[in-house]
């Protein structure tokens, strides 16, 4: 440990970079979970949606309006697209983050934490613990 006022600066510097680097860690994870889990949603629902005959083709196109209109940004046709194709190739994440989910609406109404094995879980498939 350094000694006086430039030791103290260099530690605040040192420990907000650690932090600052983290938290752009968390934010891709976490975007990068919430495009496969967007991914899983549009296959599912391509491939099982009981009105995909009155959409056909248009479903990102519907999608990406709507969510326009909803103030969601980033939520292009091509984007969608994008999502859908991340889903496809890694079909593995969007099971360990639909679990996740579940047990998080589950724990959220008993109040409970998010158990470590689903961090760890998420941590294999991504890389990164959540």
């Amino acid at each position: 440990m350094q000694k006086g006022i430039q030791g103290l600066i260099k530690q605040i510097k040192e420990v907000h970079e650690h932090f600052a680097s983290l938290a752009v860690k968390q934010v891709n994870t976490a975007m990068n979970l919430r495009n496969v889990l967007f991914g899983y949603y549009i296959v599912e629902y391509q491939q099982h949606g009981f009105d995909r005959a009155q959409y056909g083709e248009k479903v990102l196109e519907v999608l990406a309006h709507s969510a326009r209109n909803l103030g969601l940004k980033s939520i292009s046709e091509t984007n969608l697209k994008l999502f859908r194709q991340f889903y496809q190739t890694y079909p593995q994440i969007s099971q360990t983050v639909s679990d996740q989910f579940k047990l998080e609406n589950i724990q959220a109404k008993q109040q409970t934490p998010l158990p470590e094995a689903t961090a760890l879980a998420c941590e294999e498939n991504v890389g990164y613990r959540i």
